[in-house]
Protein backbone atom coordinates (compact mmCIF):
# COMPACT_ATOMS: atom_id res chain seq x y z
CA UNK A 1 0.00 0.00 0.00
CA UNK A 2 1.33 3.44 -0.94
CA UNK A 3 2.50 5.64 1.86
CA UNK A 4 -0.15 8.42 2.03
CA UNK A 5 2.20 11.26 3.03
CA UNK A 6 5.10 10.45 0.70
CA UNK A 7 4.93 13.75 -1.20
CA UNK A 8 4.66 15.75 2.02
CA UNK A 9 7.59 13.88 3.56
CA UNK A 10 9.69 14.64 0.48
CA UNK A 11 8.73 18.33 0.64
CA UNK A 12 9.74 18.48 4.31
CA UNK A 13 13.07 16.81 3.53
CA UNK A 14 13.81 19.34 0.79
CA UNK A 15 12.74 22.24 3.01
CA UNK A 16 14.98 21.15 5.87
CA UNK A 17 17.97 20.94 3.53
CA UNK A 18 17.22 24.38 2.06
CA UNK A 19 17.15 25.82 5.60
CA UNK A 20 20.41 24.07 6.51
CA UNK A 21 22.20 25.31 3.40
CA UNK A 22 20.88 28.86 3.78
CA UNK A 23 22.41 28.95 7.24
CA UNK A 24 22.51 32.40 8.83
CA UNK A 25 21.72 34.19 5.58
CA UNK A 26 18.23 35.67 5.43
CA UNK A 27 15.24 34.38 3.56
CA UNK A 28 15.24 37.63 1.60
CA UNK A 29 18.82 36.95 0.54
CA UNK A 30 17.76 33.58 -0.87
CA UNK A 31 14.72 35.11 -2.58
CA UNK A 32 16.98 37.71 -4.20
CA UNK A 33 19.40 34.98 -5.31
CA UNK A 34 16.62 33.03 -7.01
CA UNK A 35 15.48 36.23 -8.75
CA UNK A 36 19.02 36.83 -10.01
CA UNK A 37 18.86 33.47 -11.76
CA UNK A 38 15.63 34.27 -13.57
CA UNK A 39 12.85 32.69 -11.46
CA UNK A 40 11.83 34.28 -8.18
CA UNK A 41 10.90 32.17 -5.17
CA UNK A 42 9.44 34.67 -2.72
CA UNK A 43 10.57 35.03 0.89
CA UNK A 44 7.11 33.87 2.02
CA UNK A 45 7.32 30.75 -0.17
CA UNK A 46 10.83 30.01 1.11
CA UNK A 47 9.57 30.25 4.70
CA UNK A 48 6.71 27.85 3.93
CA UNK A 49 9.10 25.40 2.28
CA UNK A 50 11.63 25.52 5.11
CA UNK A 51 9.01 25.13 7.83
CA UNK A 52 7.29 22.14 6.23
CA UNK A 53 4.05 23.97 5.43
CA UNK A 54 4.12 23.06 1.75
CA UNK A 55 2.57 19.71 0.79
CA UNK A 56 4.75 19.54 -2.32
CA UNK A 57 7.51 21.52 -3.97
CA UNK A 58 7.65 22.03 -7.72
CA UNK A 59 10.58 20.95 -9.86
CA UNK A 60 11.08 24.60 -10.86
CA UNK A 61 11.40 25.59 -7.20
CA UNK A 62 13.83 22.78 -6.41
CA UNK A 63 15.95 23.63 -9.44
CA UNK A 64 16.19 27.37 -8.84
CA UNK A 65 16.72 27.01 -5.09
CA UNK A 66 19.57 24.57 -5.75
CA UNK A 67 21.16 27.02 -8.18
CA UNK A 68 20.82 29.88 -5.71
CA UNK A 69 22.38 27.77 -2.94
CA UNK A 70 25.20 26.53 -5.17
CA UNK A 71 24.36 22.82 -5.06
CA UNK A 72 22.88 20.15 -7.32
CA UNK A 73 19.09 19.71 -7.20
CA UNK A 74 19.82 16.12 -6.20
CA UNK A 75 21.34 17.33 -2.95
CA UNK A 76 18.03 18.95 -2.01
CA UNK A 77 16.02 15.86 -2.91
CA UNK A 78 18.40 13.35 -1.25
CA UNK A 79 20.29 15.29 1.44
CA UNK A 80 21.20 12.25 3.57
CA UNK A 81 24.01 11.06 1.33
CA UNK A 82 25.65 8.73 1.16
CA UNK A 83 23.50 6.03 2.74
CA UNK A 84 20.76 7.64 4.78
CA UNK A 85 17.43 5.87 4.38
CA UNK A 86 14.88 7.48 2.05
CA UNK A 87 11.57 6.58 0.38
CA UNK A 88 12.50 7.00 -3.28
CA UNK A 89 8.91 6.20 -4.24
CA UNK A 90 5.80 5.49 -2.18
CA UNK A 91 6.54 2.20 -0.44
CA UNK A 92 10.05 1.90 -1.94
CA UNK A 93 12.66 2.48 0.75
CA UNK A 94 16.36 2.50 -0.12
CA UNK A 95 19.51 4.41 0.77
CA UNK A 96 20.05 7.92 -0.54
CA UNK A 97 22.94 6.95 -2.82
CA UNK A 98 20.86 4.33 -4.63
CA UNK A 99 17.92 6.74 -4.89
CA UNK A 100 20.19 9.42 -6.34
CA UNK A 101 21.65 7.01 -8.91
CA UNK A 102 18.15 5.94 -9.94
CA UNK A 103 17.02 9.55 -10.27
CA UNK A 104 20.07 10.29 -12.44
CA UNK A 105 19.35 7.29 -14.67
CA UNK A 106 22.38 5.30 -13.56
CA UNK A 107 20.66 2.31 -11.97
CA UNK A 108 17.36 0.64 -11.20
CA UNK A 109 15.68 0.54 -7.82
CA UNK A 110 16.56 -2.75 -6.17
CA UNK A 111 16.01 -5.67 -8.54
CA UNK A 112 13.09 -4.14 -10.44
CA UNK A 113 14.41 -4.22 -14.01
CA UNK A 114 11.04 -3.02 -15.33
CA UNK A 115 11.76 0.49 -14.03
CA UNK A 116 13.65 1.48 -17.17
CA UNK A 117 12.39 1.62 -20.72
CA UNK A 118 15.65 0.97 -22.58
CA UNK A 119 14.57 2.91 -25.66
CA UNK A 120 13.36 5.90 -23.66
CA UNK A 121 16.61 6.08 -21.65
CA UNK A 122 18.94 5.66 -24.65
CA UNK A 123 19.60 9.40 -25.01
CA UNK A 124 20.60 9.66 -21.36
CA UNK A 125 22.92 6.66 -21.49
CA UNK A 126 24.52 7.71 -24.77
CA UNK A 127 25.06 11.25 -23.47
CA UNK A 128 26.78 9.83 -20.39
CA UNK A 129 29.12 7.84 -22.66
CA UNK A 130 29.71 10.95 -24.80
CA UNK A 131 31.06 12.87 -21.81
CA UNK A 132 33.06 9.91 -20.54
CA UNK A 133 34.85 9.80 -23.91
CA UNK A 134 35.27 13.58 -23.81
CA UNK A 135 36.84 13.34 -20.35
CA UNK A 136 39.33 10.75 -21.61
CA UNK A 137 40.27 12.96 -24.55
CA UNK A 138 40.65 16.03 -22.34
CA UNK A 139 42.95 14.14 -19.98
CA UNK A 140 45.11 12.86 -22.84
CA UNK A 141 45.25 16.33 -24.39
CA UNK A 142 46.27 18.03 -21.14
CA UNK A 143 48.99 15.42 -20.61
CA UNK A 144 50.38 15.90 -24.12
CA UNK A 145 50.45 19.68 -23.76
CA UNK A 146 52.16 19.45 -20.36
CA UNK A 147 55.14 17.53 -21.74
CA UNK A 148 56.84 20.65 -23.10
CA UNK A 149 57.35 21.80 -19.50
CA UNK A 150 58.15 18.37 -18.11
CA UNK A 151 61.81 17.71 -17.26
CA UNK A 152 63.51 14.88 -19.14
CA UNK A 153 60.64 14.45 -21.61
CA UNK A 154 61.58 13.51 -25.18
CA UNK A 155 60.03 13.87 -28.64
CA UNK A 156 59.21 10.15 -28.43
CA UNK A 157 57.19 10.81 -25.26
CA UNK A 158 55.29 13.54 -27.05
CA UNK A 159 54.71 11.33 -30.08
CA UNK A 160 53.18 8.60 -27.89
CA UNK A 161 51.03 11.17 -26.11
CA UNK A 162 49.89 12.62 -29.44
CA UNK A 163 48.94 9.15 -30.67
CA UNK A 164 46.79 8.64 -27.58
CA UNK A 165 45.09 12.00 -28.20
CA UNK A 166 44.38 10.96 -31.78
CA UNK A 167 42.94 7.60 -30.69
CA UNK A 168 40.62 9.19 -28.14
CA UNK A 169 39.58 11.86 -30.63
CA UNK A 170 38.61 9.21 -33.17
CA UNK A 171 36.55 7.38 -30.54
CA UNK A 172 34.74 10.59 -29.61
CA UNK A 173 34.14 11.57 -33.23
CA UNK A 174 32.71 8.14 -34.02
CA UNK A 175 30.39 8.35 -31.01
CA UNK A 176 29.22 11.81 -32.04
CA UNK A 177 28.43 10.51 -35.53
CA UNK A 178 26.53 7.54 -34.12
CA UNK A 179 24.42 9.83 -31.93
CA UNK A 180 23.80 12.15 -34.85
CA UNK A 181 22.76 9.23 -37.08
CA UNK A 182 20.30 8.18 -34.36
CA UNK A 183 18.70 11.62 -34.51
CA UNK A 184 20.05 12.84 -31.17
CA UNK A 185 21.11 16.50 -30.89
CA UNK A 186 24.85 16.51 -30.29
CA UNK A 187 26.16 19.95 -31.22
CA UNK A 188 27.53 21.24 -27.92
CA UNK A 189 30.18 23.92 -28.22
CA UNK A 190 32.23 22.20 -25.51
CA UNK A 191 32.50 18.98 -27.53
CA UNK A 192 33.36 20.81 -30.76
CA UNK A 193 35.98 22.95 -29.03
CA UNK A 194 37.61 19.90 -27.46
CA UNK A 195 37.79 18.05 -30.77
CA UNK A 196 39.23 21.14 -32.51
CA UNK A 197 41.85 21.61 -29.79
CA UNK A 198 42.87 17.96 -29.99
CA UNK A 199 43.47 18.25 -33.75
CA UNK A 200 46.12 20.88 -33.06
CA UNK A 201 48.29 18.34 -31.26
CA UNK A 202 50.18 17.30 -34.37
CA UNK A 203 53.16 18.44 -36.41
CA UNK A 204 52.93 22.09 -35.28
CA UNK A 205 52.83 21.08 -31.63
CA UNK A 206 55.65 18.62 -32.19
CA UNK A 207 57.81 21.38 -33.71
CA UNK A 208 57.02 23.63 -30.75
CA UNK A 209 57.86 20.83 -28.33
CA UNK A 210 61.21 20.12 -30.02
CA UNK A 211 62.02 23.85 -29.99
CA UNK A 212 61.23 24.06 -26.27
CA UNK A 213 63.41 21.03 -25.52
CA UNK A 214 66.23 22.50 -27.64
CA UNK A 215 66.07 25.83 -25.80
CA UNK A 216 66.26 24.02 -22.47
CA UNK A 217 69.25 21.98 -23.68
CA UNK A 218 71.03 25.13 -24.91
CA UNK A 219 70.45 26.78 -21.55
CA UNK A 220 71.92 23.81 -19.73
CA UNK A 221 74.97 23.88 -22.00
CA UNK A 222 75.57 27.58 -21.37
CA UNK A 223 75.40 27.04 -17.61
Amino acid sequence: MSKPNWAEDRAKRVGAEVKTLRGKRSGQWLADETASHGHTVSRTTISEIENGKRKDITLAEITILARALGVSPLQLIYPDLAHGEVDALPGVTTNSAEAMRWFAGESVLGSDLTVFDKTATRAMNWTRTLYRLAMQLRGALNFALSLSDAPNSTPEDFDRASTRVEDYRHQLEQWVEMMRDAGLPVDGDDIHALISASREVGEDSMDAFIAAVSREADGDAER
